[in-house]
C-alpha cells in the first residue's frame, strides 16, 4: 500500500506540475490578467463557452445581453474557489459568478455581465 500511495503522491505532483509548466504557461496557452487586484496567468476560453451555448443567445430586454467568459485559474495560486453569485473584479471590470468547479487542480470559473 505504500508504495501505492507513494506513485499516486509522484502522480499528482506531476499533474500539478504540468498545470504551471504546460496548460497554464505564458508562452503557450495563458496570458497574465487581474482578479480582484492580484495578478494570475489564467486563460480566457470563449470557444468552449460558445460550444455550450449554441442556440441559446440571451438577449434581456431591449438590446441588453449577457457576456459570459469561461476562465481558468490554477487552484494552487487562487487558492479559494470563488462562490456562485459573488462579485469578481477581472481586469477592473465587474462580473457575476456564474459557476466555479475545480477540475484537476484548475478552478474552471464562469463570469457573466451585461452588456448593450
Amino acid at each position: 500500500w505504500k508504495k501505492q500511495g507513494k506513485i499516486m503522491n509522484e502522480f499528482i505532483e506531476a499533474l500539478n506540475d504540468d498545470i504551471s509548466k504546460v496548460f497554464l504557461n505564458l508562452d503557450e496557452f495563458a496570458s497574465t490578467h487581474n482578479i480582484d487586484g492580484q495578478e494570475y496567468n489564467i486563460i480566457i476560453d470563449e470557444y468552449e463557452l460558445n460550444e455550450r451555448n449554441k442556440g441559446r443567445e440571451k438577449e434581456l430586454i431591449d438590446g441588453i445581453y449577457i457576456r459570459e467568459l469561461l476562465i481558468y485559474v490554477s487552484k494552487d495560486e487562487f487558492k479559494r474557489l470563488p462562490s456562485i453569485g459573488r462579485i469578481l473584479f477581472l481586469d477592473n471590470v465587474e462580473y457575476l459568478v456564474k459557476d466555479a468547479q475545480e477540475e484537476e487542480g484548475v478552478f474552471v470559473i464562469t463570469l457573466e455581465k451585461n452588456v448593450h
